[in-house]
């Protein structure tokens, strides 16, 4: 919370500085929101009701607003109408199975529901350095705000999978296991405010086919 909390005051003091990084201001309030009530419900205690339903649909509603957040940012830089089309179609197919594990699973909050974010999130993350690296750049790669970002989310994602796979089998150990998905938060943080304190950014490539 404390990173976030830092993060949240370079996004604001920078917040005019990169464009395309302003939906990110909007990203770090809905972390610490989910952390807030993460908080709560565990001053609260895990056994209560009420503590755990509020618990339960902030986490949700935060998985939703951050998948669909990484997804439109990385959108915005890739230029192949194509990869853009796969993008959205694995949306649209990640939403529909979301919507069918919250009915039929109403009550209950899985790991596994984590992993399936992460899993479609890689996607567009292996996308987007397909077509860095297949382009000639005109400016460092240090020097461009959504090279950090992108590489926070492919970190995060691809070390989320795993972890989250197999936190059931911890047993005892679990919430030592689990302490690792905040350290991958830090680290997302932490390249979100650095990505911050680039330059200003040139605009971004036209669409190409």
């Amino acid at each position: 919370m404390l990173v976030s909390l830092v993060a949240l005051v370079i996004s604001i003091k920078y917040y005019h500085r990169h464009r395309s990084l302003k939906i990110f201001t909007w990203y770090i309030l809905s972390s610490l929101t989910e952390d807030a009530a993460g908080t709560y419900h565990y001053l609260a205690g895990v056994d209560k009701v009420i503590p755990a339903m509020i618990g339960g649909v902030v986490t949700n509603l935060f998985m939703l607003a951050e998948y669909i957040i990484f997804t439109y940012f990385m959108l915005t830089y890739i230029s192949s109408v194509k990869r853009k089309w796969i993008i959205r179609i694995s949306s649209l197919l990640f939403f529909a199975i979301m919507a069918f594990l919250w009915i039929k699973f109403p009550k209950t909050i899985y790991m596994e529901f984590f992993s399936l974010e992460s899993l479609f999130l890689v996607l567009p993350c292996l996308f987007y350095f397909y077509e860095l690296f297949m382009k000639v750049q005109a400016e460092p790669l240090g020097s461009q705000p959504a090279f950090w970002i992108v590489t926070g989310i492919l970190f995060l994602n691809a070390c989320s999978i795993p972890l989250s796979l197999t936190i059931g089998m911890m047993g005892k150990y679990d919430d030592a296991a689990y302490s690792l998905n905040y350290i991958l938060y830090i680290l997302l943080f932490i390249l979100i405010i650095r990505a911050y304190l680039c330059k200003p950014e040139s605009p971004v490539p036209a669409r190409a086919r």
